[in-house]
This record gives C-alpha cells, sequence and structure tokens, in this order.
C-alpha cells in the first residue's frame, strides 16, 4: 500500500520528510519500507539521534538530516534518551530494477498457467530486513497480472480483462483458464518504479497458440408470440421452473467460447427421452402438456465439460374461456373482443349481427374484434360467436354463445 510522503509519528509529533524526493512508502505489518529513486536522505523537524537498527551502533548524533545508504534499517531517537521514534528501512530502488526476460505460458482446461524461471535472464529482487520483533524478513515487488480473456453477458460473450495481483518471486502462477484466441497477458511489476518517475517496465506476452479450454452458457429462447399475457415474448428462459402454453417454440443455443468442438442435446419428457441431437444450436416444438427438461453437452479433443440442464420446461393443458362483454371506446381497457385461451393448436372465431350476417372472423387466439365493421364503428348491442378450437392435449372446444359491444356515450 502506497502511503503519503511525510510520515507523523505521535510520540513527539516528530516529522520525517525526504529532501528532494519523492519516494515509495510500503507499509507491511508494523514495518515501513521506503524506496528512494537514488541515494536516500532523511529529514526530522528537529534533530535526533541516528542508529543502525540491526546493529544498535550509532550512526549520526543530534542533527536533523541523514544521508542513509541501500538496506540501511535507519532508528531514531530523541537526542541522549534513546527512545524510539521511528524505524525505516532504506532502499535506493534504482539498483534494485527487477527484470523478466524469459517466461513461458502453459494452456490447460482448468487454468493459463504463467512459469518465471529462476535463470540468469530474469532479475527478481527481493530486499531484506529485520522488522520490529527482530525477525529477519523480504519483501517481494508486487506483481500485478492482466489477461485477455472472455466473459458471458446476457447471450453472449465479450472481451474482459482478468486481473490477478501477486508478488514477483521465480516459480508459477495459475490464472483462470484462457478462452479467448490471441490473447495478451501483461505483467506491470513495478508499480515502485512508476511511483518514483522511473521508466515503467511491463512485460507483455501474447499467447499465439489456439486455447484447449472452453466453457459453454445453454440457453433456452421462446420464440415470440404475441404479448398477451398468456404468450410469451422472445426471452431466455430464466426461471426455475417456466410454464408456458403450447405450442412453445424454442431455441436451445450451446453458447461456447471457440475451443468447443462437439455438441449433444437431449431432451426429455418427463424420463422419456424425445430428442437427441449434435448440432451446436437446436430448435425444438413443445405442444402437450407435460413438464421437460433439456441438457446440454460439449466437449473437444482436450477437455470435457460438465452437462448444463434447463429443467422444467412445463407446458400447460389447454384453455379456452369467452368473455360475455367488450367496451371499444379507445380507453385501452377491454377494447377488443378477445379470448382467455392456453395451448391451442387449433383455433378459430366467426361474429354474426342479429339477422345471422357474419361481420368479422379471425383465427389468432391472439388476436381479437375491435367492434368495427368495413372499417367504422359497430352498432351497440348483441352479437352472436361460434367458435372452434383444438388444444395441444387433443381436447375440442366448440363454443357458441353473446358477445354484448358496449361504448360510453357522452352527456
Amino acid at each position: 500500500m502506497l502511503l503519503p510522503v511525510v510520515l507523523t509519528v505521535p510520540a513527539r509529533a516528530l516529522n520525517v520528510s525526504f529532501e528532494g524526493q519523492s519516494p515509495a512508502i510500503i507499509i507491511e505489518g508494523s514495518d515501513t519500507l521506503i524506496f528512494y529513486a537514488g541515494d536516500p536522505v532523511l529529514v526530522a523537524t528537529e534533530n535526533a539521534d541516528w542508529y543502525d537498527f540491526r546493529t544498535g551502533n550509532s550512526l549520526q548524533s543530534n542533527a536533523s538530516t541523514y544521508y542513509g545508504a541501500d538496506g540501511q534499517s535507519v532508528r531514531l531517537s530523541t537526542p541522549y534518551s534513546n527512545d524510539t521514534i521511528g524505524v525505516y528501512h532504506l532502499f535506493n530502488y534504482s539498483l534494485h530494477r527487477p527484470v523478466v526476460d524469459s517466461l513461458t505460458v502453459a494452456l490447460t482446461c482448468d487454468a493459463t498457467i504463467l512459469t518465471i524461471p529462476d535463470v540468469p535472464q530474469n532479475h527478481l529482487p527481493a530486499f531484506n530486513y529485520y522488522s520490529l520483533d527482530g525477525a529477519e524478513r523480504q519483501f517481494f515487488i508486487p506483481l500485478h497480472i492482466e489477461m485477455q480473456n472472455l466473459t458471458f453477458a446476457s447471450t453472449a460473450w465479450i472481451d474482459t480483462t482478468e486481473t490477478t495481483d501477486e508478488f514477483l518471486t521465480a516459480g508459477t502462477y495459475y490464472l483462470q483458464p484462457q478462452l479467448r484466441e490471441e490473447a495478451r497477458i501483461l505483467l506491470d511489476f513495478d508499480s515502485i518504479a512508476t511511483q518514483l518517475g522511473l521508466n515503467e517496465e511491463q512485460v507483455f506476452y501474447t499467447i499465439e497458440d489456439m486455447p484447449v479450454a472452453f466453457d459453454f452458457k445453454p440457453q433456452a429462447i421462446v420464440t415470440a408470440r404475441g404479448e398477451e399475457e398468456e404468450n410469451e415474448p422472445q426471452r431466455p428462459i430464466t426461471e426455475t421452473q417456466y410454464t408456458a402454453s403450447g405450442p412453445l417454440s424454442v431455441e436451445f443455443r450451446a453458447n461456447p467460447t471457440p475451443a468447443a468442438q462437439y455438441f449433444r442435446w437431449v431432451i426429455y419428457k418427463g424420463s422419456t427421452l424425445i430428442a437427441n441431437r449434435s448440432d451446436e444450436n437446436q430448435r425444438y416444438t413443445f405442444t402437450e402438456p407435460a413438464t421437460y427438461r433439456a441438457v446440454c453437452y460439449a466437449t473437444n479433443p482436450y477437455c470435457l465439460r460438465d452437462s448444463v440442464q434447463l429443467d422444467n420446461i412445463v407446458i400447460t393443458a389447454s384453455k379456452l374461456m369467452v368473455p360475455n362483454v367488450f367496451t371499444p371506446d379507445g380507453n385501452g381497457q377491454n377494447d377488443e373482443f378477445r379470448v382467455l385461451y392456453k395451448s391451442l393448436a387449433t383455433f378459430k372465431c366467426d361474429v354474426y349481427n342479429r339477422w345471422g350476417k357474419l361481420v368479422y372472423s379471425w383465427t389468432d387466439p391472439a388476436e381479437g374484434w375491435n367492434g368495427n365493421i368495413g372499417g367504422r364503428p359497430a352498432a351497440e348491442g348483441a352479437y352472436f360467436y361460434v367458435i372452434r378450437a383444438v388444444g395441444t392435449d387433443g381436447i375440442q372446444y366448440k363454443l357458441s354463445g353473446d358477445i354484448n359491444l358496449l361504448r360510453k356515450h357522452s352527456k
């Protein structure tokens, strides 16, 4: 964590600043590490005694300024009292710049494995010091890793950047599996140099190998059938149990990342297998009332992903109900003669006037009669309807009766 340039020690309100420099200050527990771009210089607001923290030897007495050296741990006290005001571990960072000239990346189904070997062309500095409790400690340079990848959003995979924060050491780093083609890894291991105003060191590694890992996000997307409550709009099925009116046409999408190659969709009606297909995307129309389940499998020569189930697609039994009045007055409520229905395979409604003349007819149960005849408002009163329909469950409907057309009258 990088802190402000001036440190205040409450014991005597003795401020320590840094002459002509803006160092990088990092707090590790109770330890304060100070990194300079050159030789360290500490300035106190009043005279102090300066000691080598590790040996206890005096470095300078009764002075407000101390010119330190790389790797020193300096303890401050008030003159002649030997009380500790603060301990600072000093480093000339320009002598310790990291270098990563050799690294390897291996692609697996479960991870992208980044390895920084301990070889001469790599310089991976560690900063040694003694903590306040007397223990010997090491501080490693922060390592920030960014990898281009893919994240699923709604109905598609989008480019994203995944980040990992570690410390720069020789060893192996396990990153998220690479899903994106031509991915790039960025290693930013010199945030300290950035704060000190030195040239920032970054390493870019482009992964030219095709990914072996893949992911997939199967979805069931219903086909739009109207805007009525009983007619599902086109949208992904996200509910745990999706109850709908049949016939229901559903597009099943595997939504894979590039490395997926083989797919299998199986659909069950209850426990009975009713479809087994190998295309990435499938379309299936559910008609009979039942509970259905779709399962998708995806593989390639290297990886097998667990199947994903789309459970509980419920097709309801058929239903047909007819109102006895409608009011085509333009107020947006009950303006059309429409039926309430579910799971109809066929439908036809004929409307007759009192003299038996056919005035309107339609075959889509999602539609209705707006109360006009030949483009003009029909007269108020009773009309006669005849409906013939068949449900997807085989039930036949033969309904007839009166429908009353009413309009509001202005006074």
